[in-house]
């Protein structure tokens, strides 16, 4: 059974499902704050949802009317190594797509070798010298 990716604007009912996504990650506190317990105007929240329970999570915030920032990556303790990671950032780039996004840019991580390592196997690269930003480009 696959994971299913779709967007979440009431995240209330389920915090508790959310916050474990965080409990071990160093920017749970800051995105936490953000998405509880609603999602922000100009934000969207992405959940992937296997066996009725959400597993993983990505925030996307709009930059402008064609650009979007990706952050806060997370996949449960339990769930992790199994690629959902990057399920879920593919479903959110091919959701995004079709909203009429043409741009999406995501932090580096400077303590996380792993989130930039999935960041750059999704397609998103360094496209000028500024070195915290990869940049993945979605519609020509």
């Amino acid at each position: 059974m696959p994971v299913i990716v779709s967007e979440m604007r009431q995240t209330e009912t389920h915090q508790k499902e959310i916050q474990k996504l965080y409990q071990d990650l160093p920017q749970a506190a800051s995105l936490l704050s953000q998405v509880l317990p609603e999602v922000p105007e100009g934000c969207r929240y992405y959940v992937g949802v296997f066996n009725s329970k959400i597993t993983a999570a990505a925030l996307i915030k709009t930059l402008d009317n064609k650009t979007v920032e990706l952050s806060h990556v997370a996949v449960h303790p339990a769930n992790r190594g199994r690629d959902i990671a990057a399920r879920v950032v593919g479903e959110v780039v091919a959701h995004e797509t079709k909203l009429g996004t043409k741009q999406m840019h995501t932090p580096q991580a400077n303590d996380s070798g792993t989130y930039n390592a999935l960041a750059k196997s999704c397609g998103f690269k360094k496209v000028d010298s500024d070195d915290a930003i990869l940049t993945l480009n979605l519609q020509k």
